[in-house]
């Protein structure tokens, strides 16, 4: 698992790609963004069966705690419209605007309840702009 580096005191961030252990995080100063599958969709549990539901990921904040690693943050995770299937490049960008955004009031440890619950409102649309950067 990733843990918080610095260089010359300078955070660094850090992108770990999906793999069977977790789902893909961005870890920065004290601040670690994953996204989860729950199995959650549109209405609640995502249904197969329903041709209007999808399966859509979560994000979970955690704080670094020097004695006890990674410490889930509390009222910091959130069902997205973002869809489980949402191509890696697109997952990535989303994960560092939602850094960009909670990062900096995890690592003042100011709360974050509003603010996740602002930001679980995004989608795969919001990372157009950085991905037309990458072209």
């Amino acid at each position: 698992m990733c843990e918080p580096q610095f260089i010359n005191d300078e955070t660094r961030r850090v992108f770990e790609e999906h793999n069977s252990d977790h789902g893909d995080r961005l870890c920065e100063g004290t601040c670690l963004i994953e996204w989860v599958d729950l199995g959650e969709g549109w209405h609640g549990d995502y249904d197969p069966e329903d041709k209007n539901d999808e399966s859509l990921l979560r994000f979970d904040v955690s704080r670094w705690d020097n004695e006890e690693g990674w410490m889930e943050c509390a009222d910091a995770s959130y069902c997205t419209q973002v869809p489980v299937d949402t191509p890696s490049l697109v997952r990535q960008h989303l994960l560092e605007i939602l850094m960009e955004e909670i990062g900096p009031q995890v690592d003042k440890m100011s709360p974050i309840k509003k603010l996740c619950e602002r930001l679980s409102w995004i989608e795969p649309d919001w990372a157009t702009p950085r991905i037309g950067r990458d072209k």
